[in-house]
């Protein structure tokens, strides 16, 4: 049974919505108005919820409403991902909300809130923990975002589909599969889940195959030059790195020389079968030499100590 619609996904984020085209959100508010209106027409009783929004901006809020995007709805909806992109605190939960009621008088949903597979399962728990804490009782709906609230039927649009098409498609190599959220999955017979792997396990993983594919979330493909924490544990370790395209990735590593890039199933494959051992090898040490030289914790301290020097010299 379908008890709500939600018009649109993060509509204030241009990695959704054009803003080339609708810089000031007319033809989107035109979108919601039009939508709302057919939706109560055809289902009253369907609840109409604006697109859930991130960042989580209230001048957004005040200027779709200016618009009257929102005169025939029954709530509005953000997104929050505080542990993984934002740039506030999970703390900070109950600010962002009291930040959108204090502009609208319709009830503040959070259709989107979550923590990354990619961070130690501690994180995941505490971030799931933290979340229940100040979100329960204090909005009415509450969505943990996970791609299995997909249906197993439906095809889920994400580029791990390419790590099991490249195995399916080399049955001659073996394959290992770290990390948890895979249980439900069926395998090609190549491929061997090995579950979580710890922490203190992720070196001699790293350490221990031919090569080690990353594939980027889909959105953090999309936005780039922020590559996940585990691209920066293999190479150092001085593994053989095989990745999926994202731009910037030539600020962090050498395409071809310190990291391999594969677009498709058919790329991983050709990679496997034209980089031997000793090639390999010599990919991973220069990787390695790369983060050590460039990409360390204290490089990252130093870069921010001299960020803020110079935001306070341009203040002073």
């Amino acid at each position: 049974m379908i008890e709500a619609v939600k018009f649109w996904n993060e509509p204030n984020n241009k990695s959704h919505w054009d803003l080339e085209l609708d810089p000031e959100w007319r033809l989107y508010a035109q979108l919601v108005r039009s939508a709302a209106q057919a939706v109560k027409a055809e289902r009253p009783d369907v609840l109409r919820v604006l697109g859930g929004i991130s960042p989580i901006d209230p001048a957004f809020m005040v200027r779709v409403q200016e618009l009257e995007a929102t005169a025939d709805l029954d709530a509005v909806a953000v997104h929050g991902f505080p542990l993984d992109w934002n740039l506030w605190s999970i703390h900070d939960w109950g600010e962002k909300i009291a930040e959108i009621e204090a502009v609208t008088r319709l009830p503040v949903w959070v259709t989107e809130v979550g923590v990354s597979s990619f961070g130690a399962e501690e994180v995941q728990e505490f971030g799931l923990r933290r979340s229940a804490e100040l979100l329960c009782g204090r909005v009415d709906r509450i969505h943990w975002y996970s791609l299995y609230d997909l249906p197993r039927a439906w095809e889920a649009t994400t580029r791990h589909r390419e790590f099991f098409d490249a195995a399916r498609k080399a049955p001659e190599f073996d394959y290992l599969l770290g990390g948890s959220g895979w249980d439900d999955v069926d395998l090609p017979s190549n491929v061997t889940r090995l579950g979580h792997v710890p922490t203190r396990g992720h070196n001699a993983f790293n350490c221990s195959a031919h090569m080690v594919l990353n594939i980027n979330r889909d959105s953090m493909a999309r936005f780039g030059f922020s590559p996940p924490t585990r691209v920066f544990e293999a190479a150092g370790a001085g593994a053989c790195l095989m990745t999926d395209a994202w731009d910037g990735i030539e600020m962090f590593l050498e395409p071809g020389r310190e990291v391999l890039i594969a677009d498709s199933a058919e790329q991983v494959n050709q990679h496997l079968r034209a980089i031997g051992p000793v090639l390999a090898r010599q990919i991973g040490e220069r990787a390695r030499a790369r983060m050590l030289r460039e990409h360390t914790y204290a490089h990252r301290a130093v870069q921010l100590e001299s960020l803020l020097e110079a935001r306070l010299r341009a203040a002073a």
